[in-house]
């Protein structure tokens, strides 16, 4: 028996199930975000992830001084209000390097999540296949 034949025999519509279906994905959904929000180490998370995410976005906001500005007068400083971090051997502002490091963490961190979500779908799979010539040189003596 198909689908539509059941719903008739049921007394329902097919706009009467897509209905029922958003009501039912609206309530997955919901749930899924209560169990998120209980558990503390999600939510932590998330808050953390969110702190290095707008440090990274406005970085030359937060950061005072150049992350590559070299000042030997001041190489190895201890933490000041000049310097929140001190200063390293060459001295450079270690707060502004960390800060501007941010960034580049983030955009590593989205470009590997974007290569998953690519070979996820097989298209790097498919690239490697056609590279690959079935030999193995390498074990080769």
């Amino acid at each position: 028996m198909d689908v539509s034949a059941t719903m008739r025999n049921n007394g329902e519509s097919p706009e009467d199930m897509l209905q029922l279906q958003r009501k039912l994905a609206k309530e997955q959904r919901e749930l899924k975000l209560r169990k998120f929000l209980y558990n503390r180490q999600s939510v932590m998370g998330l808050v953390i992830f969110v702190v290095v995410l707008l440090v990274a976005i406005f970085a030359p906001l937060i950061a005072r001084q150049s992350p590559y500005a070299v000042d030997v007068a001041h190489r190895l400083q201890a933490p000041s209000k000049a310097h929140w971090f001190g200063t390293d051997s060459l001295g450079r502002d270690l707060f502004s390097r960390v800060v501007y490091g941010a960034r580049i963490s983030m955009t590593v961190g989205l470009f590997r999540w974007l290569d998953l979500r690519v070979s996820r779908t097989g298209h790097w799979i498919v690239l490697l296949g056609q590279l690959d010539d079935g030999q193995h040189h390498d074990a080769d003596l």
